[in-house]
């Protein structure tokens, strides 16, 4: 007997749940649009600008990390700075072959994203 009002029980308690988990109102199914709705709006508000393209050179300083490199830069003060930069994808998969030691002259052009160090595109050394 005991058994068989807890398998009652039990088959009630899951079918409530399933009834309040799949029921909804139609207060409940306009609210996403509305939100959709604004966030579209402020998603092309926001739409970051386009990353431009930059050329420079200098003196390899060495690799931080698998993402990234240390280049002694001359600012247009005539300073020489050490600028960290991320390699992009296919640099990172290639940068092996290019045999950099420190101190070697580098030709590269990278992007500057609104957010984070400027990405390395392309790279060489400059004999």
């Amino acid at each position: 007997m005991y058994k068989r009002i807890l398998s009652i029980f039990i088959i009630l308690m899951l079918t409530c749940s399933l009834l309040v988990a799949c029921g909804s109102s139609d207060e409940n199914n306009e609210q996403p649009d509305e939100i959709n709705g604004q966030s579209e709006e402020i998603s092309d508000e926001q739409a970051p600008p386009p990353v431009q393209e930059e050329k420079h050179s200098g003196k390899y300083q060495g690799q931080i990390d698998n993402n990234s490199i240390e280049v002694n830069i001359t600012n247009e003060a005539g300073e020489t700075l050490p600028q960290t930069f991320q390699l992009s994808e296919k640099v990172k998969e290639e940068f092996d072959s290019y045999k950099l030691k420190i101190n070697d002259k580098v030709s590269f052009t990278y992007d500057t994203p609104e957010i984070g160090n400027p990405i390395i595109t392309k790279i060489e050394k400059v004999q």
